[in-house]
């Protein structure tokens, strides 16, 4: 399964290290904990990061579009139960202690979970220090721009 990442160019040798969430926590992990966060489609990954940018500024250009490969022999563990307001902002910090457990417990290298911008759509995070981790590649990376339309004024 193919699935996707928008991230800067300065990281291309870096990737799926997952030092990123490590440093600032986001919705799935505390900081402290490593996670690599991929979307199910490329333009859920651009909704991810777009939530993220202060329109007010230029729009980056630094960013590239990476295609992360999951072999089907990597198992992905899909949560059954969700807490409630999950999906709300700021982060609800049980999503966070999910993620701990869930790397903690050491299950697998993929969790995958329900998007808090899309319904019905997925993102995948990854858990760098699994076992099978090694079997995740980058099948993929190309320039990716932000289209100027979406920040335009009406």
């Amino acid at each position: 399964m193919i699935v996707y990442r928008i991230d800067r160019a300065k990281r291309k040798n870096n990737l799926l290290s997952g030092i990123g969430a490590e440093k600032i926590g986001g919705r799935w992990n505390e900081i402290g904990t490593r996670a690599v966060y991929t979307s199910q489609h490329i333009s859920l990954a651009y909704l991810e990061v777009v939530m993220h940018l202060d329109i007010t500024e230029d729009l980056p250009s630094d960013r590239i579009l990476v295609h992360v490969d999951i072999p089907d022999e990597v198992p992905i563990y899909e949560l059954q139960k969700l807490p409630k307001d999950w999906n709300t902002f700021p982060y609800n910090s049980k999503t966070q202690e999910i993620f701990t457990k869930f790397v903690t417990e050491n299950k697998c290298a993929v969790l995958k979970v329900p998007s808090a911008i899309v319904k019905d759509e997925f993102n995948y995070i990854l858990n760098p220090l699994h076992i099978d981790f090694h079997k995740i590649t980058v099948a993929k990376v190309q320039k990716f721009s932000f289209d100027s339309r979406l920040y335009q004024e009406k």
